[in-house]
């Protein structure tokens, strides 16, 4: 994977480390561990025998039974790039031939939960820096464009209120902890809607920019890596997940969003994103008792 970090001098012929560590997740490690300590012996030698052809057979020949020689095979796989976080198929088509239906739900999640980090480092990598948009001879990965221009319409458009709530924060939070502050504040565990996860999915976005030093170099994967071992994510992913996951987002784009040349957000986003610093403003008036 490569770096997009302006300020590196030398190249080096391995990767270096730090990129090296976005490429895993933590969600995406904790599910592989999940994974093998899942399956019990009938399930490990299925696994061994539908990785024929994609690792070499010497691998097969030991003992699947330990954890140890299951987790050597799917470090090779990783390695080889037949699995990685952007590319999970291999365990969704094993564990669908083998009826693990529980596994592949929670495969299903893992996936969202990384799909939304991905949004996420999408919209920092493209958003508006003093009125002028970056990477402009990119486009946003064409499997969640539409949902990254939308928040990228969303958050240029409605410049003020983020500034206001960016003010807020800046008082009450660290770079360490303003995104456990904005979960609570912005109660991502009750009060959630298609356009109040596009105005947090912005907030947020502009709060990583704000609070981040390296909001404007950053490494590939780095935001999906931190972003999708937080509660945040987890609260907005799972209330997707719950409510059709991100076909039905994708639907509600299509249905809300004014067909104009401009491309103005929905009044209903621009409500939302209204009624979201309201409501931070008022509950961040209140003493916190974290």
């Amino acid at each position: 994977m490569a770096s997009t970090t302006a300020s590196s001098k030398n190249e080096t012929i391995s990767p270096p480390f730090s990129i090296m560590k976005y490429q895993y997740p933590p969600v995406f490690k904790d599910f592989l561990i999940h994974f093998v300590q899942s399956l019990n012996s009938s399930n490990r030698a299925a696994f061994a025998f539908y990785c024929q052809g994609l690792i070499p057979g010497s691998m097969l020949d030991g003992n699947m039974a330990t954890d140890a020689e299951l987790f050597a095979l799917i470090k090779f796989l990783l390695s080889s790039n037949e699995l990685s976080f952007t590319n999970m198929s291999l365990l969704k088509e094993f564990l669908s031939s083998i009826g693990r239906h529980d596994l592949l739900q929670e495969l299903r999640k893992v996936k969202l939960r990384i799909s939304v980090g991905l949004i996420l480092e999408d919209y920092l990598k493209f958003r508006s820096v003093d009125g002028f948009p970056q990477n402009t001879a990119l486009k946003p990965a064409e499997n969640h464009a539409d949902i990254v221009n939308l928040l990228l319409s969303t958050g240029a458009e409605n410049r003020d209120q983020i500034t206001q709530v960016l003010r807020q924060f800046k008082s009450l939070c660290s770079n360490r902890n303003f995104l456990k502050k904005f979960t609570n504040v912005a109660l991502l565990d009750s009060q959630l809607s298609w356009p109040m996860v596009t105005s947090s999915l912005v907030i947020i976005g502009e709060l990583y920019a704000f609070f981040t030093l390296h909001s404007r170099s950053f490494e590939e994967g780095s935001y999906v890596y931190w972003f999708s071992k937080t509660k945040a994510s987890e609260l907005l992913s799972d209330w997707i997940f719950e409510n059709g996951g991100l076909k039905v987002y994708r639907e509600f784009i299509e249905e809300k969003q004014v067909a104009t040349i401009s491309g103005l957000v929905p009044s209903s986003l621009r409500e939302s994103l209204k009624e979201n610093v309201y409501l931070l403003g008022i509950r961040m008036s209140v003493p916190s008792r974290n």
